[in-house]
């Protein structure tokens, strides 16, 4: 069977490092109310994945 790990030091865009904003329960299953950044960032841009999600 093949090893299905991820390599987050990969030097392939596709696996950088990611965090995700969500409130949870309904509103990432019904709604897909989710925002998505690639890492490292500062204070400002978690403030502005906030702001995204619609039920801010």
């Amino acid at each position: 069977m093949a090893d299905k790990r991820i390599d987050l030091d990969s030097p392939r865009p596709l696996f950088q490092p990611r965090s995700i904003a969500i409130l949870g329960g309904i509103f990432v299953e019904v709604l897909e109310d989710v925002t998505f950044r690639a890492a490292p960032f500062d204070v400002a841009e978690a403030r502005r994945m906030i702001r995204e999600i619609k039920s801010y």
